[in-house]
């Protein structure tokens, strides 16, 4: 095992392949405004599938989470980082785009009502 400890729950084939790939990319270091935030990411959903959640419920969130980082740029990272968002790029055509596009519509909704809350004189 690399820097994530991996505790005493048996995971199923591809769980235990996606926090291999995780793993393997904790942490990332470079001088990216977006790299804390991304090692933050892969601890999350490392200890999630560690704590036993399925694949289904870490996947999909990861990729979303990470897509939407501020100057997120995938071929920046590290071949272990690269083949970590590779991996979650390719599962997530398991998903219609009327999935992906519900669960990302949410991000959309917080942003827009932040960023126009702001416009008209809002907190």
């Amino acid at each position: 095992m690399g820097a994530l400890e991996h505790g005493g729950v048996k995971m199923k084939k591809n769980e235990q392949a996606l926090y291999e790939l995780i793993d393997a990319a904790y942490p990332e270091h470079g001088n990216f405004e977006w790299i804390d935030a991304y090692n933050q990411i892969l601890l999350k959903y490392a200890k999630a599938l560690n704590d036993g959640e399925s694949i289904e419920k870490v996947r999909v969130p990861m990729y979303i989470e990470l897509y939407q980082l501020p100057y997120f740029r995938p071929m920046t990272l590290s071949p272990a980082g690269r083949a970590l968002y590779g991996k979650l790029h390719q599962d997530c055509h398991d998903y219609d785009a009327k999935q992906l596009r519900e669960k990302a519509l949410a991000y959309g909704i917080i942003m827009a009502a932040g960023t126009w809350g702001a416009s008209f004189g809002g907190n």
